[in-house]
Protein backbone atom coordinates (compact mmCIF):
# COMPACT_ATOMS: atom_id res chain seq x y z
CA UNK A 1 0.00 0.00 0.00
CA UNK A 2 1.30 3.46 -0.91
CA UNK A 3 1.49 5.78 2.12
CA UNK A 4 2.31 9.44 1.52
CA UNK A 5 3.74 11.52 4.34
CA UNK A 6 4.52 15.23 4.57
CA UNK A 7 6.98 16.84 6.97
CA UNK A 8 8.33 20.38 7.16
CA UNK A 9 11.68 21.53 8.48
CA UNK A 10 14.43 24.08 8.33
CA UNK A 11 18.06 23.12 8.90
CA UNK A 12 17.82 23.47 12.69
CA UNK A 13 15.01 20.92 13.00
CA UNK A 14 16.27 18.47 10.37
CA UNK A 15 17.86 16.17 12.97
CA UNK A 16 14.55 15.81 14.82
CA UNK A 17 12.72 15.23 11.53
CA UNK A 18 15.22 12.43 10.80
CA UNK A 19 14.17 10.80 14.09
CA UNK A 20 10.54 10.90 12.98
CA UNK A 21 11.42 9.35 9.60
CA UNK A 22 13.59 6.67 11.21
CA UNK A 23 10.74 5.66 13.53
CA UNK A 24 8.33 5.42 10.59
CA UNK A 25 10.69 3.21 8.60
CA UNK A 26 11.51 1.01 11.59
CA UNK A 27 7.84 0.32 12.39
CA UNK A 28 6.50 0.02 8.84
CA UNK A 29 4.92 -3.21 7.64
CA UNK A 30 6.47 -5.09 4.73
CA UNK A 31 3.69 -3.98 2.42
CA UNK A 32 4.01 -0.27 3.25
CA UNK A 33 5.37 1.73 0.31
CA UNK A 34 6.47 4.99 1.88
CA UNK A 35 6.72 8.32 0.08
CA UNK A 36 8.08 11.29 2.02
CA UNK A 37 7.49 14.86 0.87
CA UNK A 38 9.67 17.26 2.87
CA UNK A 39 8.83 20.96 2.77
CA UNK A 40 12.39 22.25 2.74
CA UNK A 41 13.10 25.53 4.50
CA UNK A 42 16.86 25.38 3.93
CA UNK A 43 18.07 21.93 5.00
CA UNK A 44 21.80 21.49 4.38
CA UNK A 45 23.15 18.96 1.87
CA UNK A 46 25.06 17.26 4.70
CA UNK A 47 21.87 16.52 6.61
CA UNK A 48 20.06 15.48 3.44
CA UNK A 49 22.81 12.95 2.79
CA UNK A 50 22.38 11.52 6.28
CA UNK A 51 18.61 11.35 5.88
CA UNK A 52 19.06 9.53 2.55
CA UNK A 53 20.95 6.82 4.41
CA UNK A 54 17.82 6.05 6.42
CA UNK A 55 16.74 3.91 3.47
CA UNK A 56 19.00 1.22 4.88
CA UNK A 57 16.23 0.69 7.47
CA UNK A 58 13.57 0.30 4.78
CA UNK A 59 13.53 1.48 1.18
CA UNK A 60 11.45 4.61 0.67
CA UNK A 61 11.08 7.60 -1.64
CA UNK A 62 12.26 10.89 -0.07
CA UNK A 63 11.60 14.10 -1.98
CA UNK A 64 12.45 17.67 -1.00
CA UNK A 65 10.10 20.46 -1.98
CA UNK A 66 11.95 23.77 -2.03
CA UNK A 67 9.76 26.67 -0.95
CA UNK A 68 9.88 30.42 -0.86
CA UNK A 69 10.05 31.08 2.88
CA UNK A 70 9.74 34.88 2.67
CA UNK A 71 5.97 34.98 3.14
CA UNK A 72 6.16 32.81 6.25
CA UNK A 73 8.59 35.21 7.93
CA UNK A 74 5.72 37.68 8.15
CA UNK A 75 3.92 35.44 10.64
CA UNK A 76 4.32 36.00 14.34
CA UNK A 77 6.11 33.18 16.19
CA UNK A 78 3.69 32.94 19.11
CA UNK A 79 5.92 30.55 21.06
CA UNK A 80 9.68 30.98 21.43
CA UNK A 81 10.29 27.37 20.38
CA UNK A 82 8.42 27.84 17.08
CA UNK A 83 10.15 28.46 13.76
CA UNK A 84 8.51 29.74 10.59
CA UNK A 85 8.51 26.12 9.37
CA UNK A 86 5.31 25.49 11.37
CA UNK A 87 3.46 27.60 8.79
CA UNK A 88 4.69 25.69 5.71
CA UNK A 89 1.86 23.18 6.03
CA UNK A 90 -0.68 25.88 5.16
CA UNK A 91 0.48 25.63 1.54
CA UNK A 92 0.69 21.83 1.30
CA UNK A 93 -1.97 21.47 -1.38
CA UNK A 94 -0.30 24.00 -3.68
CA UNK A 95 3.20 22.68 -3.07
CA UNK A 96 2.13 19.08 -3.81
CA UNK A 97 -0.17 19.44 -6.84
CA UNK A 98 0.01 15.74 -7.78
CA UNK A 99 -0.88 14.40 -4.31
CA UNK A 100 -4.54 14.08 -3.29
CA UNK A 101 -4.20 12.61 0.23
CA UNK A 102 -1.36 12.74 2.72
CA UNK A 103 -0.41 12.30 6.36
CA UNK A 104 1.14 15.44 7.84
CA UNK A 105 3.47 14.94 10.82
CA UNK A 106 5.29 17.42 13.03
CA UNK A 107 9.02 16.81 13.36
CA UNK A 108 8.77 16.31 17.13
CA UNK A 109 6.92 13.02 16.84
CA UNK A 110 7.95 9.38 17.18
CA UNK A 111 5.88 6.79 15.34
CA UNK A 112 5.32 3.46 17.11
CA UNK A 113 3.44 1.44 14.48
CA UNK A 114 2.68 1.18 10.78
CA UNK A 115 0.87 4.24 9.44
CA UNK A 116 -1.36 2.16 7.17
CA UNK A 117 -4.39 2.34 9.48
CA UNK A 118 -4.01 6.10 9.84
CA UNK A 119 -3.67 6.63 6.07
CA UNK A 120 -6.81 4.52 5.59
CA UNK A 121 -8.93 7.06 7.52
CA UNK A 122 -11.69 8.24 5.18
CA UNK A 123 -11.49 12.00 4.61
CA UNK A 124 -13.49 12.09 1.38
CA UNK A 125 -15.95 14.63 2.83
CA UNK A 126 -13.49 16.36 5.18
CA UNK A 127 -10.59 18.74 4.83
CA UNK A 128 -8.64 16.71 7.33
CA UNK A 129 -8.80 14.24 10.22
CA UNK A 130 -6.98 14.82 13.53
CA UNK A 131 -7.21 14.40 17.30
CA UNK A 132 -8.25 16.74 20.08
CA UNK A 133 -5.59 18.98 21.57
CA UNK A 134 -6.26 18.12 25.20
CA UNK A 135 -4.46 21.21 26.50
CA UNK A 136 -7.02 23.49 24.86
CA UNK A 137 -9.62 22.40 27.43
CA UNK A 138 -7.60 24.35 29.99
CA UNK A 139 -6.34 27.09 27.65
CA UNK A 140 -9.81 28.17 26.44
CA UNK A 141 -10.64 29.30 29.98
CA UNK A 142 -7.99 31.99 30.14
CA UNK A 143 -8.23 32.79 26.42
CA UNK A 144 -11.99 33.36 26.76
CA UNK A 145 -12.65 31.08 23.80
CA UNK A 146 -15.60 28.93 24.74
CA UNK A 147 -16.96 28.53 21.20
CA UNK A 148 -14.71 25.73 20.02
CA UNK A 149 -16.30 22.40 20.88
CA UNK A 150 -13.51 20.50 19.16
CA UNK A 151 -10.02 21.98 18.78
CA UNK A 152 -7.42 19.82 17.06
CA UNK A 153 -3.71 19.40 17.53
CA UNK A 154 -2.23 19.90 14.05
CA UNK A 155 0.91 17.85 14.70
CA UNK A 156 -0.74 14.74 13.19
CA UNK A 157 -3.25 15.13 10.38
CA UNK A 158 -4.68 13.08 7.50
CA UNK A 159 -5.26 15.75 4.85
CA UNK A 160 -7.51 15.78 1.80
CA UNK A 161 -5.30 17.88 -0.48
CA UNK A 162 -7.69 17.47 -3.41
CA UNK A 163 -10.43 19.23 -1.43
CA UNK A 164 -7.94 21.87 -0.24
CA UNK A 165 -7.12 22.73 -3.83
CA UNK A 166 -10.77 22.75 -4.91
CA UNK A 167 -11.66 25.26 -2.20
CA UNK A 168 -8.44 27.28 -2.59
CA UNK A 169 -7.61 26.73 1.09
CA UNK A 170 -3.94 27.61 0.85
CA UNK A 171 -4.78 31.17 -0.13
CA UNK A 172 -7.56 31.40 2.46
CA UNK A 173 -5.36 30.09 5.29
CA UNK A 174 -2.50 32.48 4.49
CA UNK A 175 -4.87 35.44 4.16
CA UNK A 176 -6.60 34.71 7.47
CA UNK A 177 -3.25 34.18 9.19
CA UNK A 178 -1.82 37.50 8.04
CA UNK A 179 -5.02 39.36 8.95
CA UNK A 180 -5.13 37.92 12.49
CA UNK A 181 -1.38 37.63 13.02
CA UNK A 182 -1.24 39.52 16.32
CA UNK A 183 -4.26 37.65 17.72
CA UNK A 184 -3.04 34.09 17.21
CA UNK A 185 -2.54 32.26 20.49
CA UNK A 186 -1.29 29.03 18.89
CA UNK A 187 -0.04 30.16 15.49
CA UNK A 188 -0.82 27.96 12.50
CA UNK A 189 -2.90 25.67 14.71
CA UNK A 190 -5.36 28.50 15.37
CA UNK A 191 -5.51 29.29 11.65
CA UNK A 192 -6.36 25.70 10.68
CA UNK A 193 -8.91 25.26 13.48
CA UNK A 194 -10.79 28.48 12.76
CA UNK A 195 -10.84 28.31 8.95
CA UNK A 196 -11.49 24.57 8.56
CA UNK A 197 -13.59 23.87 11.66
CA UNK A 198 -16.71 22.73 9.80
CA UNK A 199 -14.94 19.95 7.91
CA UNK A 200 -12.59 18.35 10.44
CA UNK A 201 -12.96 14.69 11.39
CA UNK A 202 -12.13 13.45 14.89
CA UNK A 203 -9.92 10.36 15.18
CA UNK A 204 -8.68 8.21 18.06
CA UNK A 205 -6.27 9.87 20.47
CA UNK A 206 -3.85 6.96 20.09
CA UNK A 207 -2.69 8.64 16.87
CA UNK A 208 -1.45 11.70 18.72
CA UNK A 209 -0.45 10.82 22.27
CA UNK A 210 0.76 14.18 23.50
CA UNK A 211 3.32 14.11 26.29
CA UNK A 212 0.87 15.98 28.54
CA UNK A 213 -1.18 12.74 28.59
CA UNK A 214 1.39 11.37 31.03
CA UNK A 215 1.05 14.26 33.51
CA UNK A 216 -1.40 13.35 36.26
CA UNK A 217 -2.61 16.91 36.88
CA UNK A 218 -3.48 17.47 33.18
CA UNK A 219 -5.65 14.37 32.93
CA UNK A 220 -7.40 14.10 36.30
CA UNK A 221 -10.34 16.46 35.64
CA UNK A 222 -10.28 16.36 31.86
CA UNK A 223 -13.57 15.36 30.13
CA UNK A 224 -11.59 12.99 27.87
CA UNK A 225 -9.92 11.26 30.81
CA UNK A 226 -11.01 7.72 29.84
CA UNK A 227 -9.94 8.17 26.21
CA UNK A 228 -6.59 9.65 27.27
CA UNK A 229 -5.80 6.76 29.63
CA UNK A 230 -6.72 4.23 26.93
CA UNK A 231 -4.62 6.00 24.28
CA UNK A 232 -1.45 6.25 26.33
CA UNK A 233 -1.56 2.53 27.07
CA UNK A 234 -1.25 1.77 23.36
CA UNK A 235 0.23 4.83 21.64
CA UNK A 236 0.64 4.76 17.87
CA UNK A 237 2.37 8.15 17.80
CA UNK A 238 4.15 10.01 20.61
CA UNK A 239 4.10 13.80 20.21
CA UNK A 240 6.54 15.92 22.24
CA UNK A 241 4.42 19.05 22.53
CA UNK A 242 5.29 22.44 24.09
CA UNK A 243 8.85 23.75 24.56
CA UNK A 244 9.82 20.64 26.52
CA UNK A 245 11.60 18.37 24.07
CA UNK A 246 13.68 15.23 24.72
CA UNK A 247 16.85 17.07 23.71
CA UNK A 248 16.42 19.91 26.20
CA UNK A 249 14.15 18.74 29.03
CA UNK A 250 12.75 15.88 31.01
CA UNK A 251 9.68 14.60 29.18
CA UNK A 252 7.86 11.26 29.33
CA UNK A 253 8.96 8.76 26.65
CA UNK A 254 12.17 10.68 25.97
CA UNK A 255 14.17 7.46 25.72
CA UNK A 256 12.20 6.60 22.57
CA UNK A 257 13.52 9.75 20.92
CA UNK A 258 17.15 8.85 21.68
CA UNK A 259 16.59 5.27 20.53
CA UNK A 260 15.56 6.48 17.08
CA UNK A 261 18.17 9.25 17.10
CA UNK A 262 20.79 6.52 17.34
CA UNK A 263 19.13 4.52 14.55
CA UNK A 264 19.05 7.67 12.40
CA UNK A 265 22.81 8.01 12.76
CA UNK A 266 22.85 11.32 14.58
CA UNK A 267 24.82 11.55 17.82
CA UNK A 268 23.29 13.02 20.97
CA UNK A 269 24.80 16.38 21.89
CA UNK A 270 23.62 16.39 25.51
CA UNK A 271 26.32 17.98 27.65
CA UNK A 272 26.89 17.09 31.30
CA UNK A 273 25.28 20.39 32.32
CA UNK A 274 22.23 19.67 30.21
CA UNK A 275 21.94 16.17 31.65
CA UNK A 276 22.05 17.57 35.19
CA UNK A 277 19.38 20.13 34.28
CA UNK A 278 17.14 17.36 32.96
CA UNK A 279 17.72 15.26 36.10
CA UNK A 280 16.65 18.22 38.23
CA UNK A 281 13.51 18.60 36.11
CA UNK A 282 12.70 14.91 36.64
CA UNK A 283 12.96 15.30 40.42
CA UNK A 284 10.78 18.43 40.44
CA UNK A 285 8.27 16.79 38.10
CA UNK A 286 7.99 13.80 40.47
CA UNK A 287 7.48 16.07 43.49
CA UNK A 288 4.87 18.15 41.67
CA UNK A 289 2.97 15.02 40.60
CA UNK A 290 3.07 13.71 44.18
CA UNK A 291 1.76 17.05 45.41
CA UNK A 292 -1.19 17.00 43.04
CA UNK A 293 -1.95 13.40 43.91
CA UNK A 294 -1.87 14.20 47.64
CA UNK A 295 -4.17 17.15 47.08
CA UNK A 296 -6.57 14.92 45.16
CA UNK A 297 -6.67 12.30 47.94
CA UNK A 298 -6.98 14.64 50.90
CA UNK A 299 -9.15 17.49 49.61
CA UNK A 300 -12.54 15.71 49.63
CA UNK A 301 -12.43 15.39 53.42
CA UNK A 302 -11.81 19.08 53.98
CA UNK A 303 -14.82 21.40 54.03
CA UNK A 304 -15.10 24.28 51.59
CA UNK A 305 -12.86 22.78 48.96
CA UNK A 306 -14.91 23.68 45.84
CA UNK A 307 -14.35 26.80 43.76
CA UNK A 308 -16.64 28.45 41.21
CA UNK A 309 -15.11 26.48 38.37
CA UNK A 310 -15.49 23.20 40.33
CA UNK A 311 -11.77 22.61 40.67
CA UNK A 312 -10.35 21.51 43.99
CA UNK A 313 -8.77 24.32 45.96
CA UNK A 314 -7.13 24.07 49.37
CA UNK A 315 -4.90 26.88 50.52
CA UNK A 316 -2.24 24.69 52.06
CA UNK A 317 -1.83 22.63 48.89
CA UNK A 318 -2.00 25.67 46.63
CA UNK A 319 0.80 27.15 48.71
CA UNK A 320 2.74 23.89 48.34
CA UNK A 321 2.23 24.01 44.57
CA UNK A 322 3.36 27.67 44.49
CA UNK A 323 6.58 26.81 46.31
CA UNK A 324 7.28 23.96 43.87
CA UNK A 325 6.77 26.23 40.87
CA UNK A 326 9.16 28.80 42.35
CA UNK A 327 11.90 26.19 42.64
CA UNK A 328 11.89 25.41 38.89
Amino acid sequence: MDIKICLASDDNYAVHMAVTIASILKNADDGDNLFFYILDGGISDEKKDKIAKLNKIKESDIRYIEIDTSIFRKFQLVQNYFTSAVYYRLMMADLLPDVDKIIYLDSDTVICSSLKELFDVDVTEHYLAATEDIGFFWARKYLDRQIEKFYINTGVMVVNLKLWRRDILGERLIKFGLETNNKLAFGDQDIINVVLKDKIKNIDLKWNVQTSFFEFYNVLNHPLKREIIKAKKNPKIIHYITWKKPWNSYVPKRKLYFYYLDIAGFASDLSFTNRMKITKQLVLHSIKTAGYFLRYIVSPIIKGYRTDDKKIKIKIFNFFEFILCKTK
